[in-house]
């Protein structure tokens, strides 16, 4: 059986304990290791998977020092989960997280056994391909979000989850999906930096509207949780495994599926895709990003950015929404309020 989050804690509190106890200047030898594992025993038993690491520890290493954050690591490791499903979430997170933010994901793992997984992506998607099916093409364009009916306030929210098409509509599910595994560690952050990116996506698409199209997709929430993965770079930059290759990932998917608007000569009006949204997503994104996520060790800049960042975004915010005003006036001043425009003429955002 697996141990409780509690347990654990004391665990691995009581590793640092011995470790100080028993070792010199933090480290213990391997020879020690055989003592360490018997006092962590007797505050908190070992799991058969545990006790087997140990053992591979004291025959596997000839001579070396352990750290206690190396022996945490051995008590804590994807070789000592019993369900293949924590196995692999356990290796995905070493590669997705800091170091610092490791113990609080795997902890998530460790106490609830991969249950309850992170629910709001999976909520999202089913109701995203509920609406798709059964909704009514007139509540495409009564729910997406366009000049003349910005005046109201639940287009903003509700554009997100109608989608104009079946691969619009698995694009933007697969990469929310991807992004899921954040949930695991950042939890109702998620669900804040997503909705606030969407809206943010859809003020910036009502500022440069030229006509009242309506547009539609969670696009703009997709592009915020790509830019939340640069803000934990930035604010995790010392910790980060892997932050150049995260950064080449991260820039080079945004080059490729902007590559026709960045290098062909496109322009942000000629396609049924809203650039705006993308890049409006993307713009808030990144201070949502740095003023909501953990950041377990909080360094003097981190302070500094993240004050800035949440001073920035209500001016942000406040100046896109008396924009969207003037701009709704303009454009809804100048041409006719569709009824029900063609459907090929919507705009995925």
């Amino acid at each position: 059986m697996g141990l409780s989050k509690e347990a654990r804690k004391r665990q691995l509190n009581s590793v640092t304990e011995v470790v100080e106890l028993l070792g010199r200047h933090g480290h213990v030898t391997t020879r020690q290791l055989s003592v360490v594992s018997n006092k962590i025993a007797e505050r908190v038993p070992l799991t058969m998977p545990q006790a087997a690491k140990m053992d591979a520890l004291m025959k596997n290493a000839e001579s070396r020092v352990f750290s206690a954050e190396d022996i945490e690591a051995a008590l804590d490791s994807s070789e000592v989960q019993e369900k293949c499903m924590n196995r692999v979430l356990y290796r995905v997170g070493e590669w997705v997280f800091p170091r610092s933010m490791l113990s609080d994901y795997k902890s998530y793992i460790y106490a609830y056994r991969c249950w309850p997984p992170p629910l709001f992506s999976p909520t999202v998607i089913a109701l995203c391909i509920c609406i798709y099916i059964l909704a009514p093409y007139e509540q495409f364009v009564d729910y997406g979000i366009r000049p003349c009916n910005a005046k109201y306030v639940y287009p903003y929210f509700t554009n997100m989850f109608f989608h104009s098409s079946l691969p619009h509509l698995i694009s933007n599910l697969v990469i929310l999906a991807l992004c899921s595994i954040k949930e695991l560690v950042h939890h109702y952050r998620i669900i804040t930096i997503f909705i606030l990116s969407g809206i943010g996506s859809s003020l910036i698409y009502v500022i440069f509207a030229r006509d009242d199209i309506p547009s539609i997709g969670m696009s703009g929430a997709i592009y915020g949780l790509l830019a939340i993965h640069i803000s934990d770079i930035f604010l995790n930059w010392s910790e980060m495994p892997f932050r150049f290759v995260r950064l080449l990932i991260i820039f080079g998917f945004l080059i490729s599926v902007n590559y026709d608007l960045i290098f062909g000569g496109a322009s942000v009006y000629d396609s049924r895709i809203s650039h705006f949204a993308h890049f409006g997503g993307f713009f808030f994104g990144l201070p949502l990003g740095v003023v909501f996520l953990k950041n377990l060790q909080v360094r003097e800049y981190d302070v500094v950015a993240r004050t800035s960042c949440a001073i920035l975004l209500p001016v942000l915010f406040l100046v896109a929404i008396g924009m969207n005003v003037f701009q709704a006036v303009h454009v809804c001043g100048t041409v006719q309020d569709p009824l029900i425009p063609p459907k090929n003429t919507l705009i995925s955002g």
